[in-house]
């Protein structure tokens, strides 16, 4: 509900993306009501723990709460086994592209992804085919660049690659990125922190790419799907010399580093 106490929806078990789309374009602040679930306290102690100690009584105070967006859902292509196309790189859940996604998130696909592709990753791990000798792990501060700020970066990226996405919020986002392309690094930043940095190209970009909407990318300019895109993918690589880029039924875009 708004902040008058108002539904902001007809049905409040629409799908996730619709939610999220709804609390997005209100123009107050929107809560959820619990107060009328029967033995909420004793049917969810983990929420009912977190509320209380962000200062919430969920069986008395409407929650304040804010849309999401998966901007990583099935990103990294696997096989049966979790294996990525990089030797001793498993994904599994929600970064994995393993077909059983589907154009929005599901508690059941969550569910298979949890118990069923985890079961037969940790099989394949524990069967040591692939296992050598661990190589070192550097978190030294990358030398290229300087990094910005990661809540600034996660600010910037719910505001402008979040639930609803256009160009020119797109456009703005990678010129901000872009400017941290050629700084020198400084004590402060981290491996984890360029990781984010990375990501935060590659979703910016694809998402400024396909114009169009489908399952969680929603291009208010672009707001239906287009057939030229249907059962196609970007797929990122870094950029080599005379490296040459083709594939069957998807775009393939360099990464330039």
């Amino acid at each position: 509900m708004n902040s008058d106490g108002e539904r902001i929806l007809r049905n409040d078990l629409a799908s996730r993306d619709v939610v999220a789309r709804a609390i997005h374009r209100s123009d107050t602040p929107v809560f959820l009501d619990a107060r009328h679930v029967k033995n909420f306290t004793k049917r969810f102690p983990s929420i009912t723990h977190h509320c209380l100690t962000s200062g919430y009584d969920p069986t008395v105070d409407p929650l304040p709460v804010a849309p999401a967006a998966h901007f990583m859902c099935g990103g990294v292509q696997t096989n049966a086994w979790g294996q990525t196309n990089i030797e001793r790189l498993y994904a599994i859940g929600e970064v994995a592209c393993t077909s059983v996604h589907g154009a929005n998130r599901l508690a059941s696909n969550s569910l298979l992804e949890a118990l069923v592709f985890a079961e037969k990753t940790s099989a394949h791990i524990a069967s040591g085919k692939e296992w050598r000798k661990r190589s070192s792990f550097s978190s030294s501060p990358p030398v290229h660049h300087r990094l910005p700020d990661r809540a600034e970066l996660q600010q910037k990226m719910s505001a402008s690659v979040g639930v609803e996405r256009h160009q020119d919020d797109l456009n703005e986002m990678q010129a901000y990125l872009k400017s941290f392309e050629s700084l020198p690094a400084d004590n402060t930043t981290y491996s984890e922190d360029d990781h984010l940095f990375t990501v935060a190209k590659l979703v910016t970009t694809a998402a400024q790419l396909r114009h169009e909407t489908r399952g969680a990318h929603i291009r208010t300019d672009f707001p239906h799907p287009d057939p030229n895109w249907q059962g196609k993918q970007i797929t990122f690589q870094l950029k080599e010399e005379n490296d040459e880029h083709t594939a069957t039924g998807r775009t393939v875009t360099p990464l330039l580093t």
